[in-house]
């Protein structure tokens, strides 16, 4: 497919009127034998084409690109351009593409290479990056971020002077942290930070060095979404949770003066409690029994008659001469999914191991839209269909209590547990 001739016209003649016409073929092979999507690729080659209409203009050529026109093309060109539309002006798709240009033409003899740097920490760096590589078989740009961490804590250190690990203090570990994180100051990179220089510790720990005092000054950030909790919370706990929320804060329907939705809330929150009160310190109700029936039959007739008095008051609008459905409001629309799917909204008090929120398929879904939209996203439909195949499969081995490691292992090994089968046993369990 010749991307350049499905540009729009202008970014299309800055392209081939320009110095970097002859190259635009192998920009373009070098982003599909990436597997970019055609629309990234089409983006890039319009990023292209804004540098290239800016190296005519400044009559810059070829061999002159490098790290230090690219940044003047970023950080001056950028803020005061007036370049004719249509334009890409978008400062990280730029820098991307670019970044391309620059591997490319130098994959070409076009432009000269990057000087290796020399002295102590490039002698280190290039020691820890034959390791990651060679020993611990990481991708280029893993080993690229975590060079980058590493050569800042060894520059901070050191300097310009001989890399003696045994010199490094625990006090200077902390202070390197705080200054990172004084210029990023996010949990990701907390974590990025701590991930990056426990690796290289460790990749010193086998290299005869004492760093054992050193990874106490190694925070990581809490990540409650692995925090483990308890089934269900003591009665006094529930009363504590329960006093801590503030009820003069109305939701959206109440606001809107939809008294129903309080009214659900209520009995709703209400149910919960009473299942947390029964499912306290690991017991399990027992479903059949007339008094916990009992219970349930109260709260479903509180749950009817709340709909009830809603329906009362937000009736179902009637149709009219137009055609298609009649549209409802919100209300309404909400009311009639509650009556439909009043006994999916109780299955929490019918079944042990149905919890009272969705927040397990949120779970599930976090992890695919990650790597779509942060980790580097689906290239292909195949790759994209093997990745859900083993979250799935590994998401049912979670919420079914099996082994996730071992069935891993199993399956590596050509036997591949089935997950009914610990369904089966986590039922047996369960009645037993």
């Amino acid at each position: 497919m010749d991307y350049v001739a499905s540009l729009h016209p202008t970014p299309q003649a800055w392209l081939r009127n320009s110095a970097l016409a002859p190259h635009i073929d192998a920009y373009a092979a070098y982003l599909r034998q990436g597997r970019y999507a055609s629309v990234t690729t089409r983006g890039y080659l319009t990023c292209v084409a804004h540098f290239a209409h800016w190296m005519s203009q400044g009559c810059l050529q070829v061999p002159q690109v490098e790290e230090r026109s690219i940044r003047q093309f970023l950080d001056e060109h950028l803020r005061n351009c007036n370049c004719p539309g249509p334009v890409m002006r978008v400062y990280g798709d730029l820098r991307a593409a670019l970044g391309h240009l620059l591997l490319v033409l130098r994959a070409q003899g076009a432009i000269s290479m990057v000087a290796e740097p020399t002295g102590p920490i490039a002698d280190e760096l290039h020691r820890y990056d034959d390791h990651m590589c060679n020993a611990r078989g990481l991708t280029t740009g893993t080993r690229r971020g975590q060079l980058r961490i590493i050569g800042r804590l060894l520059l901070h250190k050191f300097s310009d002077r001989p890399v003696v690990i045994s010199k490094l203090q625990p006090s200077d570990v902390r202070q390197f942290i705080a200054v990172q994180m004084k210029l990023v100051d996010t949990v990701s990179n907390a974590f990025t930070l701590a991930s990056a220089l426990r690796s290289y510790l460790r990749y010193r720990a086998t290299c005869g060095d004492q760093v054992q005092g050193l990874f106490g000054a190694i925070s990581s950030p809490a990540h409650w979404g692995l925090a483990s909790l308890p089934r269900a919370f003591k009665p006094v706990d529930v009363e504590r949770l329960l006093a801590s929320f503030t009820p003069e804060i109305p939701s959206s329907l109440e606001q809107q003066g939809q008294a129903w939705a309080g009214d659900m809330i209520e009995v709703l929150t209400h149910a919960n409690h009473t299942d947390n009160l029964n499912c306290a310190q690991g017991k399990t109700p027992n479903f059949e029994s007339a008094k916990y029936q009992n219970q349930v039959r109260d709260l479903r007739d509180l749950y009817d008659a709340v709909l009830a008095q809603a329906e009362q008051d937000h009736p179902v609008a009637q149709p009219n001469a137009k055609r298609g459905r009649t549209k409802q409001s919100k209300a309404v629309n909400l009311i009639g999914r509650l009556r439909q799917y009043s006994d999916d909204v109780w299955r929490f008090m019918t079944q042990a191991n149905v919890p009272f929120t969705n927040n397990l398929a949120e779970q599930a879904v976090r992890m695919p839209k990650v790597k779509q939209k942060v980790s580097g996203c689906f290239r292909t439909a195949e790759g994209a269909h093997t990745y859900c195949v083993i979250r799935s499969y590994v998401a049912t081995m979670q919420k079914q209590g099996g082994d996730v490691f071992a069935a891993l292992v199993s399956t590596f090994k050509g036997h591949v547990p089935p997950a009914k089968l610990w369904l089966r046993r986590l039922c047996v369990l369960q009645v037993g």
